[in-house]
């Protein structure tokens, strides 16, 4: 039942062989020992007493061998791909039922053969041999070896559809990793020296954006250079940050010498979408670019670093109130500075702010530089100031808002008569939580 079952299977391809495949076999077979006994009585060497030729088993040649699965004529899928010692055989006459084309890891077209196709099968019957189409069958693909290879893809020509895309690069890796002294292969510790956050602040204001640098250098320790490298960075922010570019970098680092330091600065725009303290992780991971190429101690291929970023929301002060310009003397007992409370979109401030709630004794005034890092500026004698309503940036009016006024004394707020600018910085309480403000005002100073 099987037999008739399968003998009416319709035909895969539009085409038929008109000559027997056992009568080929045989052809062949008869054709190979009349060579051999011709050769042989040419040469004066009877056959019977030759002994056993030797076989090459130290012949270093090697073959990709890749096993296909075919459920039907398009659904394939990969069943293994390894590397093995041996030859690839030869692919001439072989008939125009599957494409196959090989490309290298840099998806550079090498080579295109026809191939057999797995479900063909030939069923002997009745005394004669028949072809049928199988409904699954396994394939099995034996390919050169070349350590540059990359894919291998699979097309049924009749249909003109490309049936599966198999990266051979794993199976290169895995024979070079088990044979790194193969002739083929090469042996490169590749690492990350260091990496670092450079041009950064550690304060940045809500909604506002800010640049940050970060550095890496690699290096190869050898045993074999140059080796070509990839290099991959990725930044994992905190979700209150938003950090772009934020999908994986990667860089192309050719010929990589040995024990060269070299260095790659990936720039980031940095934004901070909730006020708080939030910290953000950048990676940089190197690998070899070519499979064939071993790397003996992984452990040393990824580096990280983090940043650590408070996200202020940004004030509108007014220094000397009513005054404008805001001249300031360097010799006068005070100058004061009104911290206003506004509302959400006042002055292009992106949220509400209350300078009620503000810790009077954290509050600094000074040059920008030195109070985000805490290094100078001038604090609130006796450590506070006044709640009052004070009139708006235009001198003119007041809203209903309480707002926070501070006196500080030149002496202490290093600023000198060059600065045309001046800050305040401090800590407010919004619910529960301690936050950052910031704000800064034009000024001039005279003596």
């Amino acid at each position: 039942m099987e037999t008739q079952r399968i003998s009416k299977c319709a035909p895969l391809w539009p085409f038929e062989f008109k000559i027997k495949f056992h009568s080929l076999v045989r052809i062949g077979l008869m054709g190979l020992v009349v060579l051999w006994m011709s050769v042989s009585v040419a040469a004066g060497v009877d056959p019977r007493i030759e002994p056993i030729p030797k076989l090459d088993f130290d012949d270093p040649s090697k073959a990709m061998v890749v096993r296909l699965k075919f459920d039907g004529r398009t659904n394939v899928a990969l069943a293994s791909a390894e590397v093995t010692f041996g030859r690839a055989h030869a692919r001439i006459g072989d008939p125009p039922l599957l494409g196959v084309e090989l490309f290298d890891d840099q998806d550079r077209f090498m080579e295109k053969f026809n191939a057999w196709h797995p479900l063909w099968a030939f069923l002997w019957e009745g005394g004669h041999e028949k072809r049928i189409t199988l409904p699954s069958a396994s394939g099995r693909f034996v390919l050169p070896f070349d350590p540059d290879l990359g894919t291998m893809k699979v097309t049924d020509i009749p249909l003109k559809q490309e049936l599966i895309a198999v990266d051979l690069r794993p199976a290169v890796r895995e024979f070079c990793d088990q044979n790194p002294d193969d002739s083929d292969c090469s042996v490169a510790d590749l690492a990350i020296n260091s990496i670092s956050v450079q041009a950064s602040s550690s304060l940045t204001l809500l909604g506002k954006l800010d640049n940050v640098v970060i550095r890496t250098f690699m290096t190869n320790l050898g045993p074999d250079s140059p080796i070509d490298a990839n290099l991959t960075l990725n930044a994992l922010p905190a979700p209150e940050l938003s950090v772009k570019p934020i999908a994986a970098q990667q860089y192309s680092e050719p010929k990589l010498g040995l024990n060269e330091s070299r260095q790659r600065d990936q720039s980031y725009t940095l934004q901070c979408l909730q006020p708080g303290s939030y910290s953000a992780t950048f990676k940089a991971r190197i690998d070899a670019s070519r499979a064939s190429v071993t790397d003996p101690n992984r452990n040393n291929n990824d580096g990280s670093t983090s940043l650590s970023v408070d996200c202020a929301v940004p004030v509108t002060i007014d220094i000397k109130p009513r005054k404008d310009p805001n001249i300031a003397k360097t010799k006068v007992a005070t100058i004061p500075v009104s911290i206003l409370s506004t509302g959400a979109g006042e002055y292009g401030n992106p949220i509400a702010f209350d300078a009620t709630k503000i810790i009077q004794s954290s509050v600094r005034f000074g040059p920008r530089n030195l109070i985000i890092n805490g290094n100078g500026g001038a604090t609130p004698p006796h450590d506070r100031g006044h709640i009052k309503k004070v009139y708006e940036l235009d001198g003119k009016t007041k809203d209903s808002d309480l707002d926070l006024v501070i006196h500080f004394r030149p002496v202490g707020t290093d600023l000198i008569v060059s600065d045309k600018e001046s800050c305040v910085i401090g800590k407010f309480l919004q619910g529960s939580k301690l936050l950052t403000f910031f704000g800064c005002a034009d000024i001039s100073l005279t003596k």
